[in-house]
């Protein structure tokens, strides 16, 4: 059998698809001095951004009722929330939109956030106008505000509740710092009486060596209101996090993630996250993630697990974590690139 070359001539697709064509007659860096400083940093960063909030205990009353977490992404759903900031997935339009900048591709995902209350989200990014540009449509259906949007849990939404919400975004680099904006419009049903609103995000992005750094927010706007009690939502919400490229290690390609959210009305929630990548075969990726998040209710494990299998030019993905009933929160996505 013919042996492989090594790691430092040959990358996987996974590896490589965030690097930028190197100028003619320029030499690659080798791979220990880009992913030599991915150890040290990744850990501080984990350590500032995240761990201070994982260590604070929860209280059954610290937060509003519900089950708050429907992610932005079925991969940030297996990563204990935290978002892959040095990635292009188009739904990153949803956690920071300063990164639809670099965002390529379309997907859709679907999960299930309780027995009675689902989520259908698709989105789509592409270069324009010097910079970025996605779009995404969200349906939350059977009470969505029951379990909780991201960003917008707060109120209860009861049985029959459907909330839609359409996000354009628009994201550029200036003077070496990644900015964008994203404008979304909501509405929420409940029979026949309906509620409609816009509100706008905010968010920053900035590269590090192999490290993505981020800072986002958003529900600048009125807030929803669901028809007919009068419950509110309340959209608005900060995050802060980090994110690495893939990095060789063995057989391996390792990337990490963390990030700090506040949503009105719940405490903080705190999340770090690991991917690993096997490619057998070149095209051929299978990864696991593992996240583990703060904040969660009193009797919850803060564990999530997710998986992906990467193609030539799609990805299948699965996320899950539990609940604090007992039952579970179960999603899968499919990209294409």
């Amino acid at each position: 059998m013919p042996s492989l070359p090594p790691l430092s001539r040959v990358r996987c697709w996974w590896l490589n698809r965030l690097s930028r064509p190197a100028r003619a007659g320029s030499r690659a860096a080798p791979a220990v001095s880009e992913g030599s400083a991915i150890p040290l940093l990744g850990v501080v960063l984990a350590l500032v951004v995240t761990v201070p909030a994982l260590l604070v205990p929860v209280q059954g009353g610290a937060q509003l009722t519900g089950d708050p977490g429907v992610p932005p992404s079925i991969r940030s759903l297996g990563l204990g929330g935290a978002l892959p900031l040095a990635d292009r997935d188009p739904d990153l339009l949803f956690g920071n939109p300063a990164l639809v900048e670099r965002a390529r591709g379309s997907g859709v995902a679907a999960g299930r956030l309780y027995p009675e209350v689902g989520w259908l989200s698709m989105a789509a990014a592409t270069a324009w106008w010097g910079g970025g540009a996605g779009l995404g449509v969200r349906v939350w259906d059977g009470g969505a505000a029951a379990g909780g949007v991201d960003g917008v849990e707060g109120a209860p939404g009861g049985e029959g509740t459907t909330v839609g919400a359409v996000t354009a975004g628009l994201g550029r680099t200036v003077k070496g710092i990644r900015v964008g904006a994203a404008l979304t419009g909501m509405e929420a049903r409940r029979g026949e009486a309906r509620d409609a609103t816009a509100h706008l995000d905010l968010g920053v992005a900035a590269e590090v060596g192999p490290v993505t750094l981020g800072v986002s927010g958003g529900g600048l706007g009125p807030s929803l209101e669901l028809p007919p009690s009068g419950d509110r939502l309340h959209p608005r919400w900060a995050r802060a996090g980090f994110g690495t490229t893939a990095t060789p290690l063995g057989p391996l390609d390792v990337a990490a993630m963390g990030g700090l959210t506040v949503r009105q009305g719940y405490r903080p929630r705190a999340g770090i996250g690991v991917e690993v990548g096997w490619w057998p075969v070149a095209g051929r990726t299978f990864v696991g993630r593992a996240g583990l998040e703060s904040g969660r209710r009193v009797g919850t494990s803060p564990w999530s697990m997710g998986g992906a299998f990467l193609g030539d030019s799609f990805t299948l993905e699965y996320g899950v974590r539990p609940r604090s009933d007992g039952g579970r929160v179960h999603g899968v996505a499919l990209r294409f690139r």
